[in-house]
């Protein structure tokens, strides 16, 4: 079980949520098209176990990044996985991901996501 949000599994990013107070989960960010609009929220999968929603991503682009989730196409909230914020009055998660092809100042040559809780 994820114990952080996002992650890199199998060269992909993934985001997790446990137990929303909903029935439908989504997310949206400066990612996802139209960036920051709910049309182009990208729908969460149900686990096998139905511990908790995941959505992958194999085409980030590289740097930071930031992101909500929208709960029953209504609330939009933070990752509780991912306390790193963008400071803004009502803040969304933020997070830089380095991938080992980026090639900026950032690369560590390993790839990986980084965020105040640490590099994962």
């Amino acid at each position: 079980v994820p114990d952080h949000s996002p992650e890199i599994k199998d060269g992909k990013v993934v985001f997790y949520y446990f137990d929303p107070p909903g029935k439908s989960l989504k997310i949206v960010g400066d990612f996802t098209s139209p960036s920051w609009d709910a049309s182009g929220a990208v729908s969460m999968s149900m686990d096998d176990n139905s511990i908790y929603y995941f959505v992958e991503f194999s085409d980030m682009p590289c740097g930071w990044h930031a992101y909500k989730f929208i709960i029953d196409d209504t609330w939009w909230v933070a990752d509780p996985l991912n306390p790193d914020d963008d400071g803004e009055s009502e803040p969304a998660s933020t997070f830089h991901y380095d991938d080992v092809d980026c090639g900026d100042s950032g690369d560590t040559g390993e790839g990986g996501i980084v965020a105040d809780i640490g590099e994962f």
